[in-house]
């Protein structure tokens, strides 16, 4: 997942009604995470990411799940937004490489 804030702002909780939430960077449990103003901040695995424990039911590959990222802006003000992922090996992109034999 790619984020990227217009005016600067912080991820600062991610829920789901299926499962345990954590942001988390390079492995540790970061709590929150910067979005500088016209940056795009890149969510992946070994990196910063969202991830998901504690499921309530098993979630199969190409399932769609729902998450609640909770942004929070530079004067406080709090925005809930409600994103659709898919449940994934990999990503969208390394798919496409893998398809055009980049490693």
């Amino acid at each position: 997942m790619d984020l990227t804030s217009t005016e600067g702002a912080a991820l600062i909780a991610a829920s789901s009604t299926i499962a345990t939430v954590a942001i988390r960077d390079k492995r540790a449990n970061a709590g929150r995470l910067s979005l500088p103003a016209g940056v795009m901040v890149r969510l992946a695995p070994g990196g910063k990411r969202i991830s998901l424990s504690k499921l309530a039911r098993e979630v199969r590959l190409g399932e769609r799940v729902t998450l609640t990222l909770t942004i929070e802006s530079a004067d406080g003000t709090r925005q809930e937004i409600r994103v659709t992922v898919e449940a994934r090996l990999r990503s969208p992109l390394d798919d496409e490489r893998r398809a055009h034999g980049a490693h």
